[in-house]
């Protein structure tokens, strides 16, 4: 019941954030052309790329630490610890982006100013991720609502705003995302003030820790953002930022898939942990009967959302874009891929085996870029979903392998009683209509 319960609020909170976060998507294709949605995707794909190297993967340590450590101010130690080196890494890049600003404006086409706000981006979306990380272990998803709703609206408002109303293009979405970041930052400090997590107590065992717990996952963060982005850079090389355009709107229907899987980690992830605590039978069979009512349930969502997405594109999108419902499918189901690692990666992330992800890396940005440079170059943007498709299928397979590896889990037990599980209910129904 507490997994329900926390689906249910993590799932009402992300499909409300979704949904509003979809609504300027007519209102961008309506005001922008392509050709600015391309400008506005090579900007957020660079800061997405930044990002990891600012997070350093903390969030995920925080959440460990959670789990490991029972006295509250070392827990506040090591979450004050998380946030300084996040600051101090923010410092650098800004540095490396004041340096080198001019030949990064000329890669991704914008101006100087928003190559220099994009480490700032970065640092604010690390202090949500940490607060929202924190909330998610403290079982908190109401407040965890709250914020990412927060956020959502004032984005959508601004953007609505600066957008529509004062006609600013591409950079009034931009500028939308910067205060809506600026303002959740500063919230996120007033819960750290009132959880008093923050502390003047920095140790460098500390330090040492966050870094051999998110070093090894800077690789790990770098292939999934390859296979995230990379095809938005080949698009536009090899098709032009029109068909970049078009694509980008497609990748974001697709990536809709993530709506139902994230909610699913976040009420999942802690009852993992616990179930893995306790390192039982009984236990392990929870993990494997859950995981495959995860993954089943998925599948039929998937399947029903290609069915009905072409019905949403014809009420909400302008013609224009529509060339992108012929690839959609490969990326609603490369999602789905995708949605099933997040089941397998919690058990490595828990174990801290993570240097399995620096091998998984190289694996997943070799395939994929070579994928993306043969796929697009000869068949443009339906190449790069079917690269994207491919590559997370790859992803996924590599995972699953690692992970029964550290702790193998009763997949064909669990299987056993899944399904019996499903035919008792069936029998039950039966029966009642009877």
């Amino acid at each position: 019941m507490n997994l329900a319960k926390s689906f249910s609020v993590y799932l009402a909170s992300s499909v409300l954030e979704k949904a509003i976060g979809f609504l300027i998507i007519p209102i961008l294709t309506a005001e922008l052309l392509p050709e600015s949605i391309g400008k506005l995707s090579l900007i957020t794909s660079s800061y997405s790329f930044l990002f990891p190297f600012i997070l350093l993967s903390t969030s995920g340590a925080i959440m460990v630490e959670f789990y490991k450590t029972d006295n509250p101010k070392i827990f506040s130690s090591y979450f004050s610890t998380a946030l300084l080196m996040n600051f101090g890494l923010f410092i650098v890049t800004t540095i490396i982006a004041i340096l080198f600003a001019k030949n990064i404006s000329k890669v991704i086409l914008c101006p100087i100013e928003w190559v220099l706000a994009i480490p700032l981006f970065c640092f604010f979306d690390s202090v949500k991720g940490n607060l929202l990380s924190l909330l998610q272990i403290m079982k908190k998803p109401f407040l965890y609502a709250g914020i990412s709703l927060l956020y959502t609206i004032l984005n959508f408002s601004l953007s609505l705003l600066l957008v529509y109303k004062f006609d600013f293009d591409y950079e009034g979405r931009l500028g939308a995302i910067f205060i809506s970041g600026l303002v959740v930052t500063i919230v996120s400090y007033f819960i750290f003030l009132q959880k008093k997590l923050l502390v003047f107590n920095f140790p460098k065992v500390f330090f040492k820790d966050l870094v051999a717990y998110g070093a090894p996952l800077l690789p790990h963060a770098l292939g999934i953002l390859v296979l995230d982005i990379s095809d938005r850079f080949f698009i536009n090389k090899f098709a032009g930022q029109s068909q970049l355009g078009i694509y980008s709107v497609t990748y974001l229907f697709g990536s809709v898939i993530y709506i139902l899987a994230n909610a699913f980690s976040n009420a999942w992830v802690p009852i993992l942990y616990n179930e893995l605590q306790n390192n039982t039978k009984q236990s392990d069979l929870k993990i494997v009967k859950i995981s495959y009512l995860y993954a089943t349930s998925l599948l039929i969502f998937c399947l029903v959302f290609i069915f009905l997405i072409p019905i949403a594109y014809d009420i909400f999108i302008d013609p224009v874009y529509h060339e992108g419902l012929s690839y959609l499918y490969l990326i609603v189901i490369g999602y789905f891929f995708m949605s099933i690692y997040l089941v397998f990666a919690g058990i490595i992330f828990y174990e801290k085996r993570n240097k399995v992800f620096g091998y998984l890396a190289i694996i997943n940005i070799i395939a994929n870029i070579t994928l993306n440079f043969f796929f697009i170059k000869y068949y443009q943007a339906y190449g790069a979903a079917l690269a994207t498709c491919i590559s997370m299928f790859i992803f996924m397979l590599v995972v699953m392998y690692y992970s029964n590896k550290i702790k193998a889990l009763p997949w064909r037990e669990g299987f056993k009683e899944f399904i019996g599980s499903i035919k008792q209910t069936l029998n039950d129904r039966l029966r009642k209509k009877r």
